[in-house]
């Protein structure tokens, strides 16, 4: 009602009255479940592509068992002597019965026969062995007759076994045929999945095929309960589906591939979850990467004032002024001093 009616919550109330006094009431509020609401439309869209998919098969009528043959009765009378018996007019009739009875098991049809008959063979062969006991306890001579019971009794008993193992093998065969089929359909929805998606992430999703195949007698009845897996297993699949085409469209992975090394087993997070996990990637990167450059700038710029102030050393010290050379080498060592002696002659008179 909620998804239909586009509401966020509904009220129910009830109240009890007594006339018109009010004598009790009570009332909650209900607010829906998204996730029941997507299993929902999930089992929707699956059962418009099963209706569409949808090959009708005429329901077989219930079998019932054909109405079981009765075989005459062995009279043998024992008076010292064998003085009576049937068994020349009755084994025809147990050999046509034994080689007309169907032991080829098919149809649901062909099942209850199988069983009915196995049935019957068992109770005629015990009556057979009963009775050659019996025959023995009159006369313990009458080994011929006695003989004719056990064959026959080993017969029926062959017979029953067979069909019993015949039942038993045939609805096995059944059972594995459409277990297989539907393997085959669950395989070939999961395929497509896969396509859409674009990359094979879906996980493998097993149908409880044993499980539901239990207690079920009849081929309808083991064909709707396979059919019945086989829709729960493809609304598994395709909500697994749409949770991983969901998650691939976050934000930022187009850009960042190699943090997702594990996004085969990633993607089936739940989208909050996978958000989450993806963003603190992304951001832990993000400030790796921002850390590297940074550095790296730093030590190109430590590098550039290196090298510019070699140059400026290097600038200073051609400017320095050396003094020139000549061809000839200069005496630079001081000359030695002339001196000019500063005399006066006196002339005196000698008188």
């Amino acid at each position: 009602q909620c998804m239909v009616g586009d509401c966020e919550k509904v009220l129910f109330m009830a109240s009890k009255w007594d006339g018109d006094e009010l004598v009790e009431e009570r009332h909650c509020w209900y607010f829906p479940s998204l996730q029941l609401r997507k299993h929902i439309v999930d089992a929707w869209g699956q059962f418009e592509e099963d209706v569409a998919a949808y090959q009708h098969i005429e329901p077989a009528a219930k079998p019932e068992a054909e109405v079981q043959a009765q075989l005459p009765a062995v009279v043998i009378n024992v008076t010292g002597q064998l003085s009576a018996s049937n068994l020349a007019e009755v084994t025809p009739k147990f050999d046509a019965w034994l080689a007309g009875t169907k032991t080829d098991l098919v149809t649901d049809h062909d099942f209850a026969n199988g069983e009915s008959n196995a049935k019957f063979s068992r109770a005629t062969a015990k009556a057979l062995k009963t009775k050659a006991k019996e025959v023995v306890d009159q006369i313990a001579s009458i080994s011929d007759a006695v003989r004719t019971l056990d064959l026959y009794a080993s017969k029926f008993d062959a017979l029953g076994l067979k069909l019993e193992k015949a039942v038993k093998e045939q609805k096995e065969l059944i059972k594995s045929s459409l277990i297989n089929e539907v393997r085959n359909k669950l395989s070939e929805h999961c395929a497509r999945l896969d396509e859409r998606i674009g990359k094979r992430y879906l996980p493998p999703i097993q149908g409880n095929w044993n499980e539901v195949v239990k207690n079920k007698r009849t081929i309808e009845s083991l064909r709707n309960a396979i059919d019945t897996e086989l829709a729960r297993a493809k609304i598994e699949a395709s909500e697994i589906a749409d949770r991983i085409s969901l998650n691939l469209k976050t934000s930022g992975l187009a850009d960042y591939p190699f943090l997702f090394a594990d996004m085969a087993t990633l993607c089936l997070k739940a989208n909050d979850d996978f958000a989450a996990v993806a963003a603190a990637r992304i951001q832990s990167h993000q400030a790796q990467e921002a850390a590297r450059i940074e550095a790296e700038t730093a030590r190109i710029a430590e590098q550039e004032r290196i090298k510019a102030e070699a140059a400026a050393r290097q600038e200073e010290q051609a400017k320095v002024t050396f003094i020139p050379t000549t061809s000839e080498p200069q005496n630079l060592s001081p000359k030695p001093a002339e001196f000019k002696a500063d005399t006066t002659i006196v002339h005196s008179s000698i008188s």
